[in-house]
């Protein structure tokens, strides 16, 4: 999702604006409902990332994807804290660039972080290329069973902040938001923050997968300072 923002082979990056909230436990079954019955094709997918946490706590989401088998680097470029983003909602709005490229086979080791997805999503079109995502999903990391929200642009990244309010007027203003559902910058956290203050508390303790160490660094995107 995005828009190229410096190539070379097999890389590409893109640049995305996104918004995000974890809760505790599974997805409640009357959001599911309500997720469902917005407009468009409900896209569902089941998948196992696999992070870096030293690089999360950078603040850097640094994965191996399943099944794509890709190494995906997410950096951020900008970050808006506490943004009222419609009545009663209200989260941390921020940019990212986003490099992948595809990997060979997989090598081993500690410091790994397996989070299993089970996702849910919903797109919502500005034209024909461009728009907002909305995904929820339900994830599994070591003990911890939680579920996350996100809204993120794909397509032109220069109409990323029209995308985005395209996104939410699309989610919470054609439909009454569910009574229940509490959106505010308190559980607004990126992947890497979240992982990182799982980490940090001690939740990934002695469940950190052992699977994917020793990934090749991403390299850095040539002009990324275009991008943004």
């Amino acid at each position: 999702m995005g828009e190229r923002a410096g190539a070379g082979e097999d890389l590409s990056a893109i640049v995305t604006r996104e918004v995000r909230w974890f809760f505790e436990g599974g997805i409640p079954r009357w959001f599911t409902t309500w997720f469902g019955s917005l407009p468009g094709p409900l896209y569902q997918e089941f998948r196992s990332d696999v992070y870096d946490l030293e690089a999360a706590h950078q603040n850097v989401g640094l994965k191996r994807r399943s099944p794509a088998n890709t190494l995906d680097c997410k950096m951020m470029l900008a970050s808006q804290e506490e943004v009222e983003l419609g009545s009663g909602i209200q989260g941390d709005l921020e940019d990212w660039i986003k490099i992948s490229q595809p990997l060979g086979e997989s090598t081993h080791g500690p410091g790994r972080a397996e989070v299993l997805k089970r996702t849910m999503a919903k797109r919502f079109f500005l034209d024909t290329s461009t728009g907002c995502e909305a995904e929820v999903a339900d994830i599994t990391v070591g003990h911890i069973v939680a579920w996350t929200l996100c809204l993120e642009t794909f397509g032109e990244a220069e109409l990323r902040d029209l995308a985005m309010s395209h996104g939410l007027e699309a989610m919470f203003d054609a439909t009454e938001l569910p009574t229940g559902l509490i959106l505010s910058s308190a559980t607004s956290h990126s992947y890497p923050e979240w992982l990182a203050l799982q980490d940090s508390l001690g939740g990934l303790g002695g469940e950190v997968s052992t699977s994917r160490a020793g990934a090749p660094q991403m390299p850095d995107p040539e002009h990324e300072s275009q991008a943004s």
